[in-house]
């Protein structure tokens, strides 16, 4: 794929700025930030995504409600982005916020979708290639990032220990994150943000069932970035946190993310809250 020249500007900006003593803002998701689900290809089977739903190839839902949370304030603009086709579309609604009709637009063309719909064609309304570029340094930069924490793990017991630092870092692995696990926090400073690198499994997927009530305060700052993961499955109940897994499919087979989700790609049911990610620190 040839790079746009904002595709460009992004890179070099953001290589600049990493290259340099710090950041005034390290966890910024940019405009890809604006939306609850941004999918660098295809999504399928999404049944509710509350807030802005971007997808960089083709769309297929049987029954999908978008943007029914959306603030007010957050008002203007398409709730649905489509890079290429509406596969299909067949039931279901466009909101811009709670009670209003909002539209979506179209980059290529709509196969199947219901007429109560309003799409538009407009391929110009979201630079995905410059987005895509800003959450693949995002994710790398952070992966390259010393743990600021510790992570002890006790039999099933998984306790995350920081430092009293604005952003703390820890470092976990698939295992760790899975069901059968309990999270604890320890000496976490109010208002921090906390990035969760985990690392997959030898096949390169991810499971999250852990037990992370914890996060549930402070999931606006919480970001898991699954780096290098190809397969990440949501089997059931909430996840507190943004998902950044710039490589993976996602299989939301069940449950509900209490944050945003930016993925290689989407497949199943799982819904996806207004839980906008706070940018920091």
């Amino acid at each position: 794929m040839k790079r746009s020249m904002a595709t460009s500007m992004v890179v070099l900006a953001l290589g600049l700025a990493w290259a340099g003593p710090g950041l005034a803002q390290e966890l910024d998701l940019g405009a890809a930030g604006r939306y609850a689900g941004f999918f660098y290809g295809d999504a399928s089977g999404l049944k509710k995504v509350e807030g802005r739903l971007a997808v960089g190839r083709n769309l297929d839902a049987a029954q999908l409600e978008v943007g029914r949370n959306l603030p007010a304030s957050d008002d203007a603009g398409p709730s649905l982005v489509v890079r290429r086709n509406v596969t299909a579309y067949t039931a279901g609604d466009i909101w811009s916020s709670s009670g209003r009709k909002g539209y979506g637009t179209v980059g290529a063309g709509i196969k199947s979708a219901s007429a109560s719909l309003d799409l538009r064609q407009d391929a110009a309304v979201l630079d995905f290639p410059a987005e895509i570029a800003w959450l693949d340094m995002l994710s790398a930069s952070l992966k390259g990032r010393a743990a600021t924490g510790k992570t002890i793990q006790s039999t099933s017991t998984i306790t995350l220990t920081g430092s009293g630092a604005a952003m703390e870092v820890f470092n976990l692995q698939a295992m760790q994150v899975a069901s059968g696990k309990t999270l604890v926090l320890s000496n976490i400073k109010p208002g921090a943000w906390l990035v969760l690198n985990v690392g997959g499994d030898a096949q390169r997927q991810v499971v999250i069932g852990w037990n992370h009530a914890p996060l549930q305060a402070i999931q606006a700052r919480v970001l898991y970035n699954l780096y290098d993961t190809d397969v990440l499955t949501l089997p059931g109940g909430t996840v507190w946190g943004t998902l950044l897994a710039p490589q993976a499919c996602v299989k939301g087979n069940a449950g509900r993310v209490e944050g945003s989700v930016f993925a290689a790609s989407w497949i199943g049911p799982a819904e996806i809250a207004q839980a906008p990610f706070t940018p920091g620190p």
